[in-house]
């Protein structure tokens, strides 16, 4: 499936931060938020500045009950 195919890049590509934030979002959808998060940070560490990875982890902290962090990251991606 698509988590495997994913796991595939990264086996190869570990640095790789568009692999990591699809792989965040099958893990979100998949309800497992602190997987998804997790894969947003490595990301995040990669590439800080980004946008996109930057509004995903601001859902995921809302969803969390971290609403101040997850607004924190959304002022930050725009």
């Amino acid at each position: 499936g698509a988590l495997a195919d994913v796991a595939a890049v990264l086996a190869e590509e570990p640095r790789n931060e568009r692999a990591l934030g699809e792989r965040a979002q099958l893990h979100i959808l998949r309800g497992d938020l602190a997987a998804g998060l997790a894969d947003l940070e490595a990301g995040l560490a990669l590439r800080p500045g980004s946008a996109e990875l930057l509004a995903e982890r601001g859902l995921v902290r809302a969803l969390q009950g971290d609403l101040a962090g997850g607004l924190a990251d959304c002022d930050q991606a725009v």
